[in-house]
């Protein structure tokens, strides 16, 4: 009795309202739907190709794996005339390819094979970092670009990585400078069902939240520029070009 005296002090009935089950399975059905028409559109969203046609300068990230190197030289054959600017990391020391300073003097190899005029080639090396990869990778070419007249570009790189790496640089190149993008189709799932394979929820999903954390919440431009300035200047050095197998 003194136990039940005690629970009707500190709690009290309620009526709570829910949905009739016509109206809850109505919106189980919406949500249903509109899961199925996100997931449809995703990817695309994600990894849009919309080329500028002025671009007179394409920039291509170098992070991909040698089995892209004919479709990269297609790409950039196939779009305007005018420089390739490749902007790429330092590699690992223990790979087969340390004899390359970075990934951007690697790829300069593989597209001159591929039959790229190297001519028209500009490496752009960045100091390896572990946060703000793509926003350094930005504003180096955005340093290059600072003294030229360049007014539109094109941004060749990968999967469901590009609409976040076109919105990184669109923060970090010279104002004015109207920037296209070319998102390269992943070989590791199919990007139109890409909810049926491991690697394709991964990427998808985790460059979704990237994307909306450096929309809404974070500006990884700035911060890859403190981290620039705080850098002295051996550390912003990245060796010379090796020259070409």
């Amino acid at each position: 009795m003194h136990l039940a005296i005690r629970w009707r002090h500190w709690f009290r009935p309620v009526t709570i309202w829910v949905p009739s089950w016509p109206l809850a399975l109505a919106l189980t059905a919406a949500v249903a739907v509109g899961v199925v028409v996100i997931g449809r559109n995703l990817y695309g969203f994600l990894a849009p190709v919309r080329p500028e046609t002025a671009a007179t300068v394409v920039i291509v990230e170098t992070w991909a794996e040698r089995g892209y190197a004919k479709t990269i030289a297609n790409a950039i054959e196939s779009g305007p005339t005018g420089r390739v600017i490749l902007v790429g990391s330092p590699l690992d020391p223990l790979s087969d390819f340390s004899k390359f300073p970075t990934s951007a003097d690697l790829w300069a190899a593989r597209l001159q094979n591929e039959g790229v005029d190297p001519s028209h080639f500009a490496v752009v090396r960045v100091p390896g970092a572990i946060r703000h990869r793509t926003a350094h990778a930005a504003l180096a070419v955005g340093r290059h670009l600072d003294s030229s007249e360049v007014t539109a570009a094109n941004l060749l790189t990968f999967g469901p990585h590009a609409r976040r790496s076109a919105l990184i640089y669109e923060q970090a190149l010279p104002p004015g400078t109207r920037l296209g993008v070319i998102a390269l189709a992943p070989r590791s799932y199919d990007p139109s069902r890409w909810w049926r394979s491991s690697a394709g929820v991964r990427t998808v999903l985790s460059e979704l939240i990237a994307y909306v954390y450096v929309r809404f919440f974070g500006n990884e431009v700035d911060a890859a520029r403190r981290e620039w300035n705080g850098l002295s200047d051996d550390q912003r050095h990245v060796g010379p070009t090796v020259p070409e197998p």
